[in-house]
């Protein structure tokens, strides 16, 4: 069975539209960092 993203399945169950989905990846996109390194 294929993984599919919480973001596919919202769009079709109908909670959000593919225009929000593909709103909400870009700003994720354009908004990540890579995630700090912790020092010991």
């Amino acid at each position: 069975m294929r993984r599919r993203s919480i973001g596919q399945i919202l769009v079709e169950k109908n909670e959000i539209s593919e225009a929000e989905l593909a709103a909400a990846l870009a700003e994720q996109e354009r908004t990540h960092q890579p995630p700090l390194l912790c020092q010991t």
